[in-house]
């Protein structure tokens, strides 16, 4: 109901919601055609309270085919309103929301299959018109989220999307050793399979529906994010000290022997103890094996091994470096600093 004076939307992050009953909106949409012109996965983690649920959710509405006859209602007092861009009301949009995915960690697997179940089904519902009674049939049929998605990607190649010629088998074989092999359940290691990196699987997706090949880089650079929390963390000792000791472990070993903590008290959150938890919460561990009461946690995947090994060469570069100038001399190697 639309109101005759503004009310302040404190809490409330439904963009349509708030237009519609004349809530005070602060205008982001000037942003829209720079977003449009950035790199094709973005990312935007803090800081808290600052307005991301409801941008998410005007560029849902802004981009969504099915209320693209809604764009002057909705925009046309905004700023995007008279400079509307080509890609206005020109998408299906999928708008998943985690923090509805609740639950403990043996339970987060199966919580989170159920809400992407739920979301797939409602996307075909929602969008009805695009999909037949079979396709949406088939979708509602099938028991977990990779299967639906799996029928949804294949209807969108069957329509012109992907390439008529694309060899699944061989993009999931391309994409296995980057961003596969996480496990996140103790109970599930021996009883169900590992799982994909899904932000990383749509950044490679959308590069290959776009140029019909993989990514240049295979490394998204959004997952710099939290190789720099990690760097944070590690600020806090010497070269040799306790983290940079563990980050140099997993690297040559390629796993380590730890305790899991599922909470960080503030006193404890710079003992090394936990800082394997850390990095596994980051998704820079797996779980790869359990001795006893600890877990073996190991690196996932290629993705993540690069992201400590350019972590080593950085922290080494300034110690010592290579003189191209001298590679005929004996000595080629001069050190810069000492290792202490």
């Amino acid at each position: 109901m639309e109101q005759d004076y503004k009310r302040i939307p404190y809490g409330r992050c439904d963009f349509v919601q708030i237009i519609e009953q004349n809530n005070y909106y602060v205008d982001k949409t000037m942003y829209l055609p720079s977003l449009e012109d950035e790199a094709v996965n973005l990312i935007f983690i803090r800081p808290r309270r600052f307005g991301k649920s409801i941008f998410l959710s005007m560029l849902h509405a802004y981009y969504d085919c099915r209320t693209k006859d809604k764009f002057q209602k909705w925009f046309g007092n905004l700023w995007i309103g008279k400079h509307p861009t080509p890609l206005q009301g020109r998408y299906q949009v999928l708008h998943l929301d985690f923090s509805q995915v609740g639950g403990d960690i043996e339970h987060l697997r199966e919580n989170f299959n159920f809400y992407l179940g739920v979301q797939l089904d409602g996307f075909v519902r929602y969008y009805d018109e695009s999909y037949s009674d079979l396709i949406k049939q088939n979708v509602y049929a099938a028991k977990d989220a990779g299967g639906k998605l799996a029928i949804i990607q294949n209807e969108a190649k069957a329509k012109g999307k992907i390439r008529q010629d694309c060899d699944v088998d061989a993009v999931v074989n391309e994409m296995k050793p980057w961003y596969d092999n996480y496990c996140f359940s103790k109970s599930a290691f021996h009883t169900q399979s590992k799982v994909f990196n899904c932000d990383m699987v749509f950044y490679y997706l959308r590069n290959y529906m776009s140029t019909g090949e993989a990514p240049d880089e295979m490394v998204d650079p959004n997952t710099k994010t939290d190789y720099n929390k990690m760097k944070k963390l590690l600020l806090l000792d010497k070269l040799d000290g306790d983290r940079k000791g563990l980050i140099r472990t997993i690297t040559e070993k390629g796993e380590i022997i730890a305790s899991l903590y599922e909470t960080f008290p503030a006193n404890k959150i710079t003992d090394p103890e936990y800082f394997p938890s850390l990095l596994f919460y980051y998704g820079m561990l797996t779980i790869k094996g359990v001795l006893g009461n600890q877990l073996i946690l190991g690196i996932p995947n290629n993705n993540v091994r690069k992201q400590y090994y350019e972590y080593l060469l950085e922290e080494y570069k300034p110690y010592a470096s290579i003189n191209l100038n001298e590679l005929g001399t004996p000595s080629i190697i001069s050190k810069t600093k000492s290792l202490r």
